[in-house]
């Protein structure tokens, strides 16, 4: 697990990772067609988590295995390599 929020926000400003995996997300859920939007905004918080859980219903991330953090919400390596 990259990234995971136990309570809370987590933020790393306008410049950071989170940010940049944000973009990518909003990109490929734009790109499936998904409604749901990501602001990428560096903070880690219900908005990202909901991104990343309806990403997971696009055929992009098939090849995420069925055990994989990322299907809890949170960034795992292989979501992370999925869309950057």
């Amino acid at each position: 697990v990259l990234y995971e929020r136990s309570s809370g926000m987590l933020k790393d400003g306008d410049y950071g990772p989170i940010k940049r995996f944000q973009t990518a997300l909003n990109a490929a859920l734009m790109a499936c067609g998904r409604r749901e939007r990501v602001h990428p905004d560096g903070k880690y918080g219900d908005e990202t988590i909901t991104g990343i859980r309806a990403y997971l219903y696009c055929p992009a991330a098939a090849q995420i295995p069925v055990n994989d953090p990322s299907r809890k919400g949170k960034i795992s390596l292989e979501m992370w390599k999925n869309l950057i």
